[in-house]
């Protein structure tokens, strides 16, 4: 794999590159993404074996401007376009009709797309080249963490996997999108991610969710726990903690805090990172703190619930 800073790195050329065959992962607002052409049959097939998918599970396409939506998708309410003034570029993904020059590959056979914006310009300057629109999974094996940083998907994939990696340095969401489906009515959010349910709630009013969540099928070597705080001080010497807010007084091997100041933005900034330090420990379990399950709160204990065996 070709290693490229964002600063050095020729957008045109990865773009005719991409255009031939091969898969990127570069940077996004949210996570790391892995980036085929659209038309492309073979890269999409690729991007599905070197991640270990099951090709049943959807992949969304990153569009760089909102005039890409009706080329790819059917917009059949009006309040989608309110979505997408209120958070494109942003961490919202939407699920829409398709059309019919989209890859069955992509949507898993299924007759919706899933689209998004990307808040990042070394993501939309790249799809631009690429043609204006890629099919992007997270760029993570299954089964393992969505990446924040270049090193993270270095540290998942062989060398003859991917063919570009762009560093653009630490994601500045920091967790993946939410996902609606528009198809519905109410609309359906299917995962909870960098927008919540009360943002997108005040834009198009009630919307429902989806309450029997996918579960990751997890290949880590640890347990994980999620504990009351109230049970921190009955945690042996040698455990390691993910911790919502700062701990006094707790003599353990390590501990791994996301909001010094308490906030849950700060604390999904950190999660990916603290969590991926955590699992490189040598520890057989890994302990999480509870937290109450609302906003982003409730984002965060879905993707650790996500990854409990």
């Amino acid at each position: 794999m070709k290693i490229f800073s964002s600063e050095k790195c020729n957008f045109e050329e990865i773009g005719s590159e991409i255009k031939k065959g091969k898969i990127v992962a570069f940077p996004t607002d949210t996570v790391y993404g892995l980036g085929a052409h659209i038309q492309d049959e073979k890269a999409i097939t690729r991007i599905f074996k070197v991640k270990d998918r099951p090709l049943d599970s959807p992949i969304i396409v990153l569009i760089d401007d909102i005039k890409r939506v009706e080329e790819h998708a059917y917009i059949e309410n009006p309040l989608i376009w309110d979505l997408m003034s209120a958070f494109w570029p942003g961490a919202l993904t939407l699920i829409l009709p398709k059309k019919s020059h989209i890859n069955n590959l992509i949507t898993a056979y299924g007759d919706t797309l899933g689209l998004r914006i990307p808040d990042n310009d070394i993501a939309r300057e790249l799809i631009k080249n690429c043609g204006g629109a890629l099919a992007t999974p997270s760029a993570n094996k299954s089964g393992q963490l969505s990446p924040t940083r270049a090193e993270h998907v270095i540290k998942q994939f062989k060398e003859n996997e991917i063919d570009f990696i762009i560093d653009g340095g630490k994601t500045k969401k920091s967790i993946e999108s939410t996902i609606l489906d528009t198809t519905y009515n109410p609309p359906l959010i299917v995962r909870n991610g960098g927008i919540t349910k009360e943002a997108i709630e005040e834009i198009i009013g009630s919307v429902n969710e989806l309450q029997e969540k996918k579960k990751s099928k997890n290949s880590f070597s640890k347990e994980i726990k999620i504990i009351d705080k109230k049970e921190f001080s009955n945690l042996p010497k040698n455990s390691i903690l993910l911790s919502f807010g700062e701990v006094k007084d707790l003599n353990i091997k390590k501990i791994e805090i996301l909001s010094k100041n308490l906030d849950y933005n700060e604390a999904i900034e950190n999660l990916y990172d603290s969590l991926y330090r955590l699992l490189d420990e040598d520890s057989p379990i890994l302990y999480v703190e509870k937290l109450d399950e609302n906003g982003l709160g409730k984002t965060i204990m879905e993707r650790i619930k996500k990854i409990v065996k």
